[in-house]
């Protein structure tokens, strides 16, 4: 019972069982993430004009509204030819150290999608 009333041993011991969880929970499975995710065979990579665009959609609050995932229901299949899937976000790489890429997906949809908007006619 000694180790329930050292603080700093439950500490210390809390602090160890965290990390440990930390890593078998969240890092190690988002290393094994990165290794197997790759981009469809036959995609290109973003143009600087792309690029840019992204970077507008999401300076002016796009997602809010749009999203660029297209799901699996009728009312998007006017979007695009086939649900997304993994793979289509597997280019996107990190804007910093601290900043992860956006990959839009958005919360709600209240206005169209807007993956395939450049395809339309």
């Amino acid at each position: 019972m000694d180790f329930f009333n050292n603080h700093k041993k439950l500490f210390l011991s809390a602090l160890a069982f965290f990390l440990f969880l930390t890593l078998i929970i969240c890092i190690l499975p988002a290393l094994n993430n990165q290794k197997i995710n790759r981009p469809l065979p036959g995609s290109n990579v973003s143009t600087e004009e792309e690029v840019r665009g992204k970077q507008i959609y999401i300076r002016e609050g796009c997602v809010a509204c749009h999203t660029q995932q297209i799901r699996n229901v009728d009312m998007d299949q006017v979007f695009g030819e086939r649900p997304s899937i993994a793979a289509d976000y597997a280019r996107n790489k990190r804007i910093s150290f601290f900043q992860n890429t956006a990959t839009l997906m958005g919360t709600e949809r209240t206005g169209p999608d807007l993956t395939n908007i450049g395809r339309k006619l």
